[in-house]
């Protein structure tokens, strides 16, 4: 977490803290000695999974005296009526619902009108998009027929800070008849109508199913999209649970989903498995898993428990290698966002306990020299600016160390 406009005379210790504001329980806190000075920026490392739907309480705590800072007054300023509003973590909206102040390390419980300046990682950890969120005044359609291809025309919010990857589809409500019945996730492009992605499992009869399809599909920022699903029931097995928005009809449309990474267009059916285009006013139950957040170049973990690279800080996610074509010294890895300078390290021994290069580059790539006859070279690359990051986690999960390497 970062806290920005800090004032302090004398240096003082400075505190993130994060609570559970249902049981004012302290989750997570991380602290720090940080020097006098004026208009100071304090970041301090902190590792908590805040879940979709639940309520918490972020905050600083400064221990001294005459210490200040430079604090957001939510307009209209002076009357705190500007609570609640959204802000953006990453991705993921999140609803500031009041300002809170405290004497001493506690959980604080005066309400007050003035924000602090506070920016902290966007790991946050959904349980996936509900694309029949937001509109929680709408109605279910039970028994509706689902022997087609039925989606929702979205666009991704602009303000997320990164994609999303989308690991899986999940469709409720789905009813079969029919012995068995294919049933297939798609993504299309918008504007193109071009399929983007695509997966499909195989179900048999059954009421009110859930199932889930593994499906990899990147939605980019601002992008617009056709996401749903086609069932093969031999041509009249398939039924399903369905959402009308409120107002009920064809006027429902549009809303954002609760966590405001998607404002939903329009529902849309067609008959084959293809780009739907005729207009529907019937939402399937459709939930969006998402894969692991990227790591951010921001001193903190992006990850959330379960996920891989849960516990290393600013490490290089995505992938790495010899992927040059027709230059077989290049190594490189996929940028790291906000990271400006890169080191890679690389040695004939397997743990680099000895014998070791290390490269600074700007760009996240370097020339690795020729191995000698019969050996080979062991590379591990991080991001070095503005912040050191991880240089990864070995087989076992363990963080790596690089001896003499800072």
């Amino acid at each position: 977490m970062t806290l920005k406009g800090l004032d302090l005379a004398a240096s003082a210790f400075v505190g993130a803290r994060t609570y559970e504001s249902a049981t004012a329980n302290l989750i997570a806190a991380q602290g720090a000695t940080v020097a006098a000075g004026s208009n100071l920026t304090v970041t301090i490392p902190l590792s908590a999974a805040l879940w979709q739907d639940r309520h918490y309480r972020l905050a600083f705590f400064v221990d001294a005296a005459g210490s200040g800072a430079t604090v957001f007054d939510p307009d209209p300023y002076g009357t705190g009526v500007r609570f609640p509003y959204t802000a953006y973590c990453g991705p993921y909206g999140m609803n500031i619902i009041q300002a809170y102040s405290g004497s001493g390390d506690v959980y604080p419980t005066n309400a007050n009108i003035f924000v602090p300046q506070v920016e902290f990682g966007y790991g946050i950890c959904p349980s996936g998009i509900d694309v029949t969120s937001g509109n929680q005044a709408g109605s279910l359609l039970f028994g509706q027929s689902f022997n087609e291809t039925r989606a929702v025309d979205a666009t991704v919010n602009a303000d997320c800070a990164t994609p999303l990857e989308i690991e899986a589809m999940t469709l409720d409500g789905l009813s079969i008849s029919a012995p068995s019945a294919t049933v297939g996730a798609r993504v299309y492009d918008g504007d193109t109508m071009a399929l983007q992605a695509s997966g499909a499992t195989t179900v048999g009869p059954g009421s009110g199913q859930s199932v889930t399809v593994p499906i990899l599909a990147t939605l980019s920022r601002g992008g617009h999209y056709r996401i749903g699903f086609f069932v093969d029931a031999g041509g009249a097995g398939g039924s399903a649970t369905l959402y009308d928005p409120s107002p009920s009809g064809p006027g429902g449309f549009p809303y954002s989903t609760n966590d405001l990474t998607l404002v939903i267009n329009q529902a849309y059916s067609g008959a084959a498995d293809a780009f739907p285009t005729a207009p529907n006013f019937a939402v399937p139950l459709i939930t969006l898993r998402l894969g692991p957040s990227p790591e951010v170049n921001d001193g903190v973990d992006n990850q959330c428990p379960g996920q891989a690279g849960f516990e290393l800080v600013d490490e290089i996610s995505g992938r790495s290698g010899f992927r040059t074509p027709g230059d077989d010294f290049q190594f490189s890895c996929d940028p790291q966002i906000g990271a400006t300078a890169y080191e890679f390290v690389w040695s004939s021994t397997p743990t680099l306990s000895s014998g070791c290069t290390l490269v600074g580059t700007s760009a996240a790539m370097a020339s690795i020299p020729n191995p000698p006859s019969g050996a080979c070279f062991h590379v591990l690359v991080r991001s070095s600016a503005p912040r050191v990051g991880s240089w990864g986690a070995d087989s076992s999960g363990n963080q790596r160390s690089v001896p003499y390497v800072p």
